[in-house]
């Protein structure tokens, strides 16, 4: 069944999680943010056991570096790796196709690490203050609109090489994906507030957006792209609750 075959292709490309072999060509890119919701329930799940045994809310640093960790693996480091690339490429190499030899290098530059530090930091401050006002949605919305990040990259961008994962993967959507993807995001509000929804739709433009501009500089998306666009809509998401107290 083609519906299956998309679901595990998905979740073998995005997490950690055995999945079984995919037969013949698949379109993964509807399932991302369903995906997503892997690491939603991940980051609760970790945020509702530290609230069971951690009375006081001055561990609330030590639970949030324990939740960027849990994503960090069960994505097998793989958006972070693609962020590291994507600042190694845009910011060291001068013509598209430098950038590209630049992104295809196993090697992390000085660029990529300064990214990820910040990063992490980041989201780590961010998750802090999410536990710390026991108002989780931000744990739960922002994976989901992080991956939906890279549905929209497949699927409005093209691809920047002729092979690589963002060749592989990008098509033309049908009605039906959008409308699969569209219900993962549109979990996220569940019970909605003006401050969510001021968040989420804020998130939602900077989906459409991240992967397309930072694309420009390559000519298009790649898969090092996508995974940044993950960590930027994400981060933003996190940052943004943070804040705002969502």
């Amino acid at each position: 069944m083609q519906v299956w075959e998309d679901v595990k292709g998905a979740v073998g490309l995005l997490t950690l999680l055995p999945s079984g072999r995919s037969h013949g060509p698949t379109r993964p890119a509807a399932w991302f943010p369903w995906v997503g919701w892997v690491f939603a329930v991940s980051g609760l799940a970790v945020a509702s056991a530290a609230s069971i045994f951690i009375e006081s809310d001055r561990a609330s640093l030590l639970v949030a570096v324990l939740i960027v960790c849990v994503w960090a693996f069960l994505s097998r480091l793989l958006h972070w790796d693609g962020l590291a690339d994507t600042a190694d490429a845009l910011w060291g190499g001068h013509t598209p196709q430098r950038r590209l030899e630049i992104m295809r290098d196993p090697r992390s530059g000085a660029f990529g690490i300064i990214v990820i530090v910040l990063m992490a930091l980041l989201q780590v401050t961010s998750i802090a203050i999410i536990f710390a006002s026991r108002d989780w949605w931000a744990l739960g919305a922002a994976p989901v609109i992080g991956r939906f990040s890279a549905s929209l990259g497949l699927w409005s961008a093209r691809p920047a090489r002729e092979d690589g994962l963002g060749a592989s993967l990008s098509t033309v959507p049908h009605a039906s994906e959008i409308m699969i993807a569209a219900l993962a995001v549109g979990a996220t509000l569940v019970v909605p507030c003006p401050c969510r929804l001021m968040i989420f739709c804020g998130a939602m433009v900077v989906a459409f957006a991240a992967p397309r501009l930072l694309g420009r500089k390559v000519g298009g998306v790649t898969g090092d792209i996508l995974g940044a666009s993950v960590m930027i809509v994400e981060t933003v998401v996190l940052v943004a609750a943070a804040l705002m107290g969502a």
